[in-house]
């Protein structure tokens, strides 16, 4: 693992440049032959050895300084948590570590919690797009994560793959939400693999646009099915197994709100969940059970580029009207999710969120 490596370079730093005489001016020698540290991490990392080798190696016998008291506290009870002992080398080994390790791997290694740390969530529709982005945003904070997949199985596979090399924990699940067995096969393949369930992100979508005269049963129910009946049959499955704290959230769409022509069955699915979002907030708040949307506006993923959504005309509309002047990204709608998942938003529910950079 990357981290067992930083760790092994640590140590070598350490045992190399820092003898015990001379303590300082051997630190910030050594501090300038670590590339490991990032830019910003390199002031904090020097202080806080000055510090500790203050009192260690020079034996004094406390600080005076009460930020440097924190800072020593800090380190002191990480490495307590993790490894147990105090000599020198691997007491500078901690102050090493956490100004070197990427955010992963730490996460990896056990030595900071996420924000969704020891929770389980499902994305339906994970394999691309919004809903990819979101698997591993969740993931990145901590959260074994379901991908779900329809019938992309490689694209699914890269993205767990993702996450398990950026050391998070992913199982990808095929399955229809618009088909009951499938959303309750994919709420047991959560609890079977994770023993829980806590998030549940319904992004799971198509949609199909054309006018009126094209509007057929099939394009009506395929929409439906997929866009309204799989989120319902996936929440369904999925509540008997939430407890307090959980949070259910819907991907919705900006369309609901603008309405725009030659898409009324889509539209139709999207205000469809905005109220059933609603609805459900109203009857899972009791049981301390979230239920919000995210609406994101034209957003750049595989489905809109393929559907020659973007680059075309239609964008530069849609950016002209935006006050950010932008079209959205999936790092934009991933990180709301995030929140959205996270006891940050513990006293939203209900919430219609959109995201368009301003476009209504």
């Amino acid at each position: 693992m990357a981290w067992e490596g930083r760790y092994q370079s640590s140590v070598r730093i350490v045992t190399q440049h820092l003898p015990v005489s001379d303590v300082e001016q051997d630190c910030d020698a050594s501090l300038e032959n670590i590339s490991l540290l990032p830019r910003d991490g390199t002031d904090v990392a020097r202080q806080w050895w000055h510090d500790h080798l203050r009192l260690t190696a020079l034996r004094l016998p406390a600080f005076t300084d009460v930020a440097a008291q924190e800072r020593h506290s800090g380190v002191m009870s990480f490495f307590f948590r993790n490894k147990g002992r105090a000599s020198l080398t691997p007491i500078c080994y901690a102050a090493a570590a956490l100004n070197t390790m990427h955010r992963h791997d730490a996460l990896r290694a056990g030595l900071v919690m996420g924000k969704l740390s020891g929770k389980v969530a499902i994305v339906t529709g994970a394999s691309k797009g919004i809903g990819a982005g979101i698997a591993r945003a969740l993931a990145a904070e901590g959260a074994a994560v379901i991908v779900n997949y329809a019938a992309s199985a490689e694209e699914a596979a890269v993205v767990v793959n993702s996450i398990v090399e950026a050391g998070g924990n992913a199982l990808a699940v095929q399955g229809d939400v618009s088909r009951k067995e499938s959303a309750v096969t994919l709420v047991s393949a959560a609890v079977e693999a994770f023993g829980r369930l806590d998030i549940v992100v319904n992004n799971s979508g198509i949609y199909e646009f054309g006018p009126i005269e094209d509007i057929t049963e099939e394009h009506f129910h395929r929409q439906f099915n997929v866009n309204v009946l799989g989120l319902i049959q996936v929440t369904q499955a999925a509540v008997p197994h939430l407890g307090e704290g959980s949070s259910i959230i819907n991907i919705s769409s900006v369309c609901s709100h603008v309405t725009p022509p030659n898409a009324a069955v889509y539209v139709g699915t999207k205000g469809a969940v905005d109220a059933i979002t609603g609805s459900f907030s109203k009857e899972l708040g009791p049981r301390q059970i979230r239920v919000n949307a995210i609406n994101p506006g034209l957003t750049r993923t595989e489905g809109t580029q393929t559907a020659n959504m973007i680059p075309t005309e239609r964008e530069r509309a849609v950016i002209a009207q935006t006050p950010l002047r932008r079209v959205g990204e999936v790092s934009d709608i991933a990180p709301i999710a995030v929140f959205l998942a996270s006891d940050d938003a513990r006293w939203l529910t209900g919430e219609i969120l959109i995201a368009a950079g301003g476009f209504h």
